[in-house]
């Protein structure tokens, strides 16, 4: 699972810079943006909503690992009648990663949200609120879910990387009670 997270995570990261570099070359003019750049804020639009999902998959992926590592440990706990400390290590993992995959995952719903709100082609008035424009909020948004999404990806990281010492032990220790058994592995 590290590999694959990694690998989604890096291109997740290089998405999220491209469109925020495509973004930060739009002109501010809501006007000029309306006419004459449309193609590249369709672009960044298009390549925004891309990265918002592939987000949302690679945050889903994180979940879901979890869930099924989670009650994997917990399945060959009560199996094998092992300790149940490597079981409570993976819930506690499990516990820890959600809170901040749901507030990365929230956190692009939201960028993606001001996005649709700074659309120059949208019905919403260009100002938000005082004296800023939805597309201010919606640059300072990007930057913050940027942090956001690689806070949130360190922490994923680190537990899954916990996590997969907790899943080693586990075979370990049942590999050990086949083997005396006499059993295959």
């Amino acid at each position: 699972m590290n590999r694959y997270f990694v690998v989604l995570l890096l291109v997740l990261l290089v998405l999220f810079c491209a469109t925020l570099v495509l973004g930060l070359q739009l002109p501010e003019d809501r006007h000029a943006l309306a006419r004459e750049q449309r193609p590249q804020v369709r672009l960044h639009l298009l390549l925004g909503v891309f990265t918002a999902e592939l987000g949302m998959l690679v945050h889903g992926i994180v979940i879901t690992y979890f869930v099924g590592t989670s009650r994997w440990c917990r399945e060959v706990t009560e199996t094998y009648a092992l300790d149940p400390q490597c079981h409570r290590q993976s819930q506690l993992l499990k516990r820890r990663t959600f809170p901040v995959t749901l507030l990365a995952m929230l956190s692009l719903v939201g960028l993606v949200a001001l996005g649709a709100a700074a659309d120059p082609t949208s019905q919403v008035p260009p100002d938000a609120f005082a004296g800023l424009q939805w597309s201010d909020l919606h640059l300072g948004a990007a930057f913050l879910v940027l942090g956001v999404q690689l806070a949130a990806a360190y922490v994923q990281w680190t537990h899954i990387v916990r996590n997969q010492q907790v899943i080693r032990r586990l075979v370990e220790q049942v590999q050990a009670i086949r083997r005396a058994k006499g059993l295959e592995d």
